[in-house]
C-alpha cells in the first residue's frame, strides 16, 4: 500500500531534515523505524496498547498521549490514514499546528474521494463509522487558510496493478447483467489486463493522496 511503503514520505523526511518527528497514530512503529535514526528526537502516539508495545520492541519511544498534553514541539508532524477516523478533526489539527516549530512541517496521507475506487460502486470501509470525514484535494486548501500554512508538495497514489485488476472486475460487473456476456468480458479483462494497464489504466489515480504543509507565522 502507498502509505505503508512510506517512500514519499521517507523522501519529504530527506528533503525536510529536521531534528525532531512526531508521528500520530505511530501504529507498531513502521515508519518511525525507518526515519528515526536519521534525526535527533522522535516521538510516536497511538492509542492501541498492543502496536505500541510492538514499537517499544524497536527501540522506538512511543506513548498514549494526547497531542494536546505534550510538552514538547517538532519540525515535523506526520499522520497517517488517521484524519478520516476522527469525528472533529479541526480540534486535533489546531493542537498539532501550535505543536509545529516555525518552518516546520505538516504531512497528512488520507484516502482520496477522487480516486479509483469512486467508480466502484458503494465502498463500505469508506463510510461511517470506520471512517468519519472524506478529504478531498479542496479541503487541503481549506486546511491551508484554517492553520496559516502552505502547500510545500501534494502527490496523488499511482494504481497499482493488483487494484486494477479488481477495478476493471468492478467495471465489468456493473456494465453488464447477463452472466455469459460478463464471463467473456472477464477473460478478456484478465489476458489484455497488463497491456490495458501500461497504455493508460497506470494514470488511474489510486486510493491515497497526500499533502505537506510547511508552517511559516
Amino acid at each position: 500500500m502507498y502509505v505503508e511503503s512510506g517512500q514519499d514520505q521517507i523522501e519529504l523526511v530527506k528533503q525536510v531534515r529536521p531534528k525532531s518527528i512526531l508521528e500520530i497514530g505511530c501504529g507498531a512503529g513502521e515508519f518511525l523505524q525507518k526515519v528515526s535514526s536519521g534525526v535527533e528526537y522522535s516521538l510516536g502516539l497511538d492509542i492501541n496498547e498492543s502496536a505500541l508495545e510492538l514499537a517499544r520492541q524497536k527501540g522506538l519511544e512511543v506513548c498514549a498521549k494526547s497531542v494536546h498534553d505534550l510538552e514538547k514541539s517538532f519540525d515535523m508532524i506526520v499522520l497517517f490514514e488517521v484524519l478520516e477516523h476522527l469525528k472533529s478533526p479541526g480540534e486535533i489539527l489546531r493542537a498539532i499546528e501550535r505543536k509545529l516549530n516555525l518552518g516546520g512541517v505538516l504531512v497528512i496521507a488520507v484516502p482520496n474521494p477522487d480516486g479509483y475506487l469512486k467508480d466502484m460502486g458503494v465502498v463500505l470501509l469508506d463510510m461511517p463509522p470506520h471512517h468519519n470525514t472524506g478529504w478531498k484535494k479542496e479541503a487541503f486548501d481549506y486546511l491551508v487558510k484554517m492553520l496559516g500554512m502552505e502547500v510545500m508538495s501534494y502527490e496523488t497514489e499511482p494504481l497499482r496493478y493488483v487494484h486494477y485488476q479488481g477495478f476493471l472486475s468492478s467495471i465489468i460487473a456493473q456494465g453488464t447483467k447477463n452472466r455469459y456476456l460478463k464471463k467473456a468480458q472477464q477473460v478478456v479483462a484478465k489476458i489484455a489486463g497488463p497491456f490495458l494497464f501500461v497504455s493508460g489504466g497506470n494514470q488511474i489515480i489510486g486510493q491515497t493522496h497526500l499533502v505537506a504543509l510547511r508552517k511559516n507565522s
